[in-house]
């Protein structure tokens, strides 16, 4: 409780210091953009002017302004030099790129990389400032080839969940924070954009504003849930807004402000070094847990799509990955032979099944009880 009182003080006390030399610091000006980046730019306002969500823009652009830096890097500061062999070049360039893991990039990692500049040449293509988009026919992995999720076994996810230490305001957050996760199966930037307002204790669901894609969806609460929800807000909340109450995010960190994104699947990170998961993965790892064992306990496959926000079916397939237990269980139930109608040693050679035929394994030839040929 020490610790926890101490990181809470110790947040504080800079939170005060931050306020008396003026706040947050301004941003850094932008350094002079190349002809690429201003073709960037574009492409950022056409997205937006469609309709295109905060967060795929940031995405988008961010791809895409990676692409076109090596270019600058490279001495291409024009589309009009982009060819064919530049590309090839950049694609060659990422393969070698590292995480902060020290592993390559995954395959899907680099799909959606790809994705985006296939999608900004386009938009090149379509102004006429390149004659053609050099990766038109260039295609990720499709949905059949993804590889399963790693999934959390219902111990381990209590374990991961009851690891805040809740004598402390921090600890009460965070065991807020993970139950929701779990119950709920949002991503961590659903979690992160949450409300007070966005809370319907009343009819234990919560609104979902900032889903994918900009949709919105009511998801049910569980009482753990909406249990550790009262006790953060009751206790907690307030003393972590201090003075200025101002900011109507749901989850506030020390600084009295909304969680990022990033920082939401940090803290869910700690706790799993915490329990000595070693998979790699936070929020979506709940994600997963959640989908997965609801499945496992019966829930129908189309309800879990709308739990999660999927747009495609084969996208909740994809996402919850059945056990090989509840597997071979519906086989037995359900399959016409999955009955088993006798004993069977395939050693002795000798099968017996329901009547009084017997059906022997002779050299060669299989020998009925009445010493007629099987044929």
């Amino acid at each position: 409780m020490k610790e926890k009182s101490s990181r809470l003080e110790n947040t504080l006390r800079m939170r005060a210091w931050r306020d008396k030399k003026g706040g947050l610091k301004p941003p850094t000006p932008p350094r002079d953009p190349s002809v690429l980046e201003h073709w960037v730019e574009k492409w950022r306002q056409s997205m937006a002017e469609r309709g295109t969500t905060h967060a795929t823009l940031v995405t988008q652009t961010d791809h895409a302004r990676h692409f076109t830096r090596w270019c600058h890097a490279k001495g291409y500061r024009d589309p009009a030099w982009i060819s064919t062999g530049l590309v090839q070049a950049w694609l060659a360039d990422i393969e070698c790129i590292m995480t902060r893991w020290g592993t390559p990039l995954s395959r899907a990692s680099l799909d959606g990389r790809i994705g985006c500049v296939r999608r900004f040449l386009g938009f090149l293509c379509e102004y006429r400032a390149i004659p053609a988009n050099p990766l038109a026919l260039r295609r990720g992995r499709s949905r059949s080839t993804r590889p399963l999720p790693v999934v959390l076994d219902e111990q381990t996810t209590v374990e991961l969940i009851e690891a805040p230490d809740t004598s402390g305001p921090v600890g009460v957050r965070d065991r807020a924070m993970l139950e929701v996760l779990y119950s709920t199966g949002m991503r961590r930037c659903e979690l992160a954009t949450l409300r007070v307002g966005d809370l319907r204790m009343d009819c234990k669901t919560v609104l979902v504003t900032e889903g994918k894609g900009g949709k919105s969806r009511m998801v049910p609460l569980g009482p753990q849930a909406r249990l550790w929800l009262k006790r953060y807000i009751g206790n907690v909340r307030g003393l972590l807004a201090g003075k200025d109450p101002s900011c109507d995010a749901l989850f506030l960190t020390g600084y009295g402000e909304g969680f990022s994104v990033g920082y939401v699947g940090h803290l869910v990170r700690r706790y799993l070094d915490a329990i000595g998961m070693p998979s790699r993965g936070g929020c979506h790892l709940l994600r997963h847990a959640c989908a997965t064992h609801m499945l496992d306990h019966g829930a129908d496959l189309r309800v879990i799509q709308e739990l999660l926000g999927h747009t495609r079916l084969d996208t909740t397939a994809i996402y919850t990955h059945v056990s090989n237990e509840r597997l071979y269980k519906i086989h037995a139930e359900c399959h016409p032979r999955g009955h088993a109608v006798g004993p069977c040693d395939p050693e002795d050679g000798q099968v017996t099944v329901s009547g009084s035929v017997e059906i022997r394994q002779g050299a060669g030839a299989l020998v009925l009880d009445n010493g007629k040929r099987a044929v």
